[in-house]
């Protein structure tokens, strides 16, 4: 085995043959070859001597294993599923194949029947760092934010070299809001693999988060927009043909009000990926801004028609309308944006401003009376109730409720996630939460929340009602 720890894989083969020319009934030469062949990536020949000790010893749950291993590679799953199942009915407590099923039934989306190998080696051998990263990962993908931090600090000090273990970990603390801990995760996964892109535009969320999180857009953190800003251009640097790498660099010179350099941004997502929807709409209110009006109504009628059921894309619609005197249009959008969202407090206070401009003083009032009540809400007093009752998800969410009606939408992120790690599977909170990231601009987020919402809401209707 030495040879092989060195490189040296042409002795190590010599000696093993040598060995198995001495003694040809002997398992271990056979076994120690196939490895041999396997690191060469010679697998037909590994397969050769892995299959030569079963022959000898059907019962030799290593040989098993390694030939399920070759299989795997070469995507026969079967062959490798039952490769490893006999290597767990030749020795139970060889957790290497417990381990592989586990990997198998990932790929096939049989979470459940996963985690329990998973867990079954866990049992064996606790300090299996693989093991507990796939677990990990399961329960992150379900929802389980508390379990799956908890599996996946263990995996990160048992494999502490794997990037790929802290960046999941980071996205953990990143969907209950624990943004320092996540900027650490993030932090130590780019010491691992400085060239990751995708982290570099976690990381980049995360400053923009931190940024935002006390005081609101008005008196964000420029540093740390700044700090956000050169993370999201360094994961375009390195995959410049993502569109949502681009989008997020767009929305960082638009926080901190560089809005050309955020024009030209979302213009170069558009030419890598025509279809986003929220792209368009940034770009919309960009030209709005600037009193292009023509140009947003085209980016907004566009994003409306990839995105119907968006009721920020009506509003931001009905309110370019608005300012251009083509008030029927507008008082359109405007009630097409509350029929989609009956809490856009926005889309009332456009159409009451819409019917006073048109005399209709009365229609008018009503939508002002609805506005007012939706922006009302004793912030401090509900702030004060969470901070008494820090673990009750309904707290967190009527907190996060107030704050999206006062605009506030980093902290209504940061509510909503708090509660949803309370109460995982309520997908009133989780619906919440995607409008949330909708607002904020962040879109990709709001696509990756539709994905969980769609999973979780399949999942309750195959659960048989008792």
């Amino acid at each position: 085995m030495s040879h092989a720890q060195r490189g040296d894989y042409e002795s190590a083969e010599r000696e093993y043959k040598q060995a198995i020319e001495l003694d040809a009934n002997n398992i271990y030469p056979h076994d120690g070859l196939g490895f041999i062949y396997a690191l060469q990536n010679r697998l037909g020949e590994a397969e050769e001597e892995f299959a030569k000790v079963l022959q000898i010893d059907p019962s030799y749950a290593p040989a098993h294993y390694k030939l399920g291993k070759i299989f795997f590679i070469r995507q026969e799953y079967d062959e490798a599923f039952n490769s490893y199942q006999k290597a767990i009915e030749a020795n139970p407590k060889y957790f290497p194949a417990h381990h592989g099923l586990g990997i198998i039934y990932m790929q096939t989306q049989d979470r459940a029947k996963a985690a329990e190998h998973f867990k079954a080696v866990i049992a064996l051998n606790p300090n299996y760092g693989p093991s507990r990263y796939r677990l990990g990962m399961i329960y992150l993908e379900e929802g389980a934010y508390s379990q799956a931090i908890e599996e996946l600090r263990q995996a990160a000090k048992l494999v502490a070299n794997e990037p790929s273990i802290h960046f999941v970990l980071g996205n953990a603390y990143m969907a209950i809001g624990k943004l320092a801990e996540a900027a650490e995760a993030f932090h130590k996964t780019l010491q691992l693999e400085p060239n990751w892109a995708e982290v570099h535009d976690k990381l980049g969320l995360v400053y923009t988060d931190q940024s935002l999180a006390l005081l609101g857009a008005v008196m964000a953190d420029q540093d740390k927009l700044t700090a956000a800003v050169e993370e999201h251009r360094k994961a375009v640097e390195l995959a410049p043909e993502n569109g949502w790498f681009q989008h997020n660099l767009g929305m960082a010179y638009e926080r901190q009000r560089q809005y050309d350099e955020a024009a030209e941004q979302f213009i170069k997502a558009l030419a890598v990926n025509p279809d986003m929807a929220y792209t368009r709409y940034r770009l919309g209110m960009i030209y709005s801004r600037d009193k292009k009006y023509q140009e947003a109504i085209e980016e907004y009628q566009q994003a409306i028609q990839l995105e119907p059921d968006r009721s920020v894309f009506h509003y931001a619609l009905g309110a370019v309308y608005a300012k251009i005197g083509r008030a029927e249009e507008a008082i359109g959008k405007f009630k097409k944006a509350i029929e989609l969202d009956y809490y856009n407090a926005e889309a009332h206070f456009g159409l009451a401003n819409a019917y006073l401009k048109q005399g209709k003083g009365e229609e008018g009032a009503k939508g002002m009376e609805i506005f007012k009540k939706l922006r009302e809400g004793n912030i401090a007093d509900l702030e004060q109730r969470v901070a008494l009752v820090p673990d009750n998800p309904k707290y967190h969410g009527e907190l996060a409720a107030h704050y999206t009606q006062q605009g506030r939408y980093i902290k209504a992120i940061n509510e909503y996630k708090l509660a949803i790690g309370l109460d995982p599977h309520n997908l009133e909170y989780l619906r919440l939460l995607q409008d949330a990231y909708i607002k904020a601009g962040r879109y990709r987020e709001a696509e990756e929340q539709q994905e969980i919402i769609q999973s979780l809401d399949a999942k309750r209707q195959q659960t048989p009602t008792p």
